[in-house]
């Protein structure tokens, strides 16, 4: 988990060596190690390919890219929309959608600005 850039180089030979989709977990740690490393390109398309599920992968890379949208590029309405995409398919508790509701009123309170 440390060594990023040898997690990377393992995740990138899976991905060649595999003829099927890696599964859906794997995926998502993937693209916690490109976020770590900087790569963002990469770990958004792994997020967007995972966000048009209903699995807990998917709401994880949902909330992903709500961050992504609100803090790298100040584009509140994609935060705001992955924001609601992550509460409608949100596997866990109240506690969960209590902070997404946070959330939401935050980016509210911005686009209104």
């Amino acid at each position: 988990r440390r060594d990023t850039v040898r997690a990377v180089a393992l995740y990138d030979r899976m991905e060649q060596e595999t003829d099927s989709v890696l599964a859906p977990d794997i995926l998502l740690y993937h693209s916690f190690i490109l976020k770590r490393t900087g790569d963002w390109n990469r770990a958004i398309t792994i997020w967007h390919s995972l966000s048009s599920h209903s699995t807990r992968e998917a709401y994880w890379a949902c909330l992903e890219l709500a961050k992504y949208f609100e803090h790298q590029l100040s584009d509140w309405h994609s935060a705001r929309a992955f924001t609601h995409r992550a509460i409608h398919i949100c596997p866990y508790g109240e506690e969960h959608r209590r902070r997404l509701s946070i959330r939401l009123d935050r980016i509210a309170g911005k686009i209104h600005i």
